[in-house]
C-alpha cells in the first residue's frame, strides 16, 4: 500500500466518485486504487482493471486524505437489461423473490488502507454509497463474498443475508454469502422475501447442504435473516407425540428419543420468530450444530471446547425452553 504520514487528521477526508474516463486521466490515483483493491481481495486480477475502465456500469467510490486514497469501493450498477454475468447480485436475489425489474448497486470490492482499518472508514464509505444509491433511484445495495470474517462488518451496517451458496468456493474453501440493504420500498419487499425464504432453506438444509458450514457462522447468518410472516407448514402433534414431548420436558426421555419431533417443532418456530436464544453464543451454537446440522454430541463438544456432559445439559436446557415457548 502507499505509505501514510505519521499524523493524519481524518476530519480532512474528501469523498469522490470516479468514472472510468476520469481514472484514465489520473494514473497515480488509479495506481493507489488498484493497490488497495489487490490487497483486500484474493480475486483481484488485471482483468478487473479492464472491467473497471471499460464498463459504463462501474464507478469507483473513494475517500481521500492528503491526496492519498485510503478507502475505495468498486461499485457496479445492475439491472434486468444486462446479461447474466453482469448482474450476479440480482440473479442471486431473483432465486428467492418473485419481484423483478429491480436496479441494484453491487459492491464488487470494498477496501480500507491496512493501517487505517477498524476506524469506521469502511462504514463511512458505505454510507456515502448508500446516499448515491438513493440519488440514482436504486432499489437495493448488494454484495457477495466468501469470507465469514467480514460478516460482522455488513451486519453492523444493517445488511441482511439473502443467499448462501450450496457449493464451496474453490479458492477460499468457504461458501459464498450475499447480503443486501433496501433503498426503495420495492427493494425492501424483495429483500424481505428473499431473506425469509433463505432462512427457511437454511433451517431445512442445515443437516445436508449446509452441514459443513461452521455452526458459529450459521448462527450469525440466521441472526441476520428476516423471519417469515407466517409458517408455510400446517403442523400438529398427535396425542402420542405430545405425550413423548411431555416426558422429554419432564426429563424422563433423552433428546435422541424425541429428536424427530424437536426438529420440525423448532423449524416451524424459528422460521417465523427471532428467538432470544440466538443472542446467547454457546447455547445458539450448540442448538444449531446439534438440532439443525445433526452433528453428534462429541463434535459439538469439540466445537465449544467443553465436555460432552456439559454440552448435553446445555442442549437439553436450551431445547426444553424453546419447545415450551414454541408450543405455548
Amino acid at each position: 500500500p502507499i505509505p501514510l504520514p505519521e499524523k493524519l487528521n481524518l476530519r480532512d477526508l474528501k469523498y469522490e466518485v470516479l468514472k472510468p474516463e476520469e481514472l484514465v486521466k489520473k494514473p497515480e490515483k488509479l495506481s493507489q486504487i488498484m493497490k488497495l483493491l489487490a490487497l483486500a481481495h484474493y480475486r483481484n486480477e488485471p482483468d478487473d482493471l479492464l472491467v473497471i475502465l471499460n464498463s459504463e456500469n462501474h464507478k469507483i467510490y473513494a475517500l481521500e486524505l492528503n491526496e492519498r486514497i485510503i478507502a475505495v469501493s468498486d461499485v457496479a450498477l445492475e439491472s434486468d437489461e444486462l446479461e447474466e454475468s453482469a448482474k450476479i447480485g440480482l440473479e442471486r436475489l431473483y432465486l428467492y423473490t418473485t419481484l423483478r425489474g429491480l436496479r441494484s448497486f453491487r459492491i464488487v470490492r470494498i477496501a480500507v488502507h491496512p493501517k487505517l482499518q477498524r476506524r469506521g472508514l469502511g462504514s463511512r464509505l458505505l454510507s456515502e454509497i448508500e446516499r448515491e444509491a438513493k440519488f440514482n433511484k436504486v432499489d437495493v445495495i448488494l454484495s457477495i463474498f466468501s469470507r465469514p470474517d467480514v460478516l460482522d462488518f455488513w451486519f453492523k451496517n444493517e445488511y441482511v443475508v439473502y443467499y448462501v451458496s450450496p457449493r464451496y468456493n474453490k479458492i477460499t474453501g468457504e461458501k459464498n454469502v450475499a447480503v443486501g440493504k433496501a433503498v426503495s420500498e420495492k427493494g425492501f419487499n424483495a429483500l424481505r422475501e428473499a431473506s425469509s425464504q433463505l432462512r427457511l432453506r437454511l433451517l431445512l438444509s442445515a443437516h445436508d447442504v449446509y452441514r459443513d458450514v461452521m455452526a458459529e457462522t450459521l448462527v450469525k447468518i440466521l441472526r441476520n435473516t428476516i423471519p417469515l410472516e407466517r409458517s408455510p407448514f400446517s403442523f400438529k402433534l398427535s396425542e402420542a407425540q405430545r405425550e413423548r414431548i411431555k416426558r422429554y420436558l419432564n426429563g424422563r426421555l433423552d433428546f435422541e428419543q424425541v429428536s424427530d419431533l424437536i426438529f420440525p417443532i423448532l423449524v416451524h418456530c424459528f422460521s417465523t420468530k427471532s428467538l432470544p436464544v440466538l443472542d446467547s453464543n454457546d447455547a445458539s451454537i450448540a442448538l444449531v450444530a446439534r438440532v439443525f446440522q445433526g452433528k453428534p454430541l462429541n463434535e459439538v463438544a469439540e466445537i465449544l471446547n467443553i465436555d460432552e456432559k456439559e454440552v448435553n445439559n446445555l442442549i437439553n436446557k436450551t431445547v426444553r425452553g424453546l419447545v415450551v415457548e414454541c408450543l405455548s
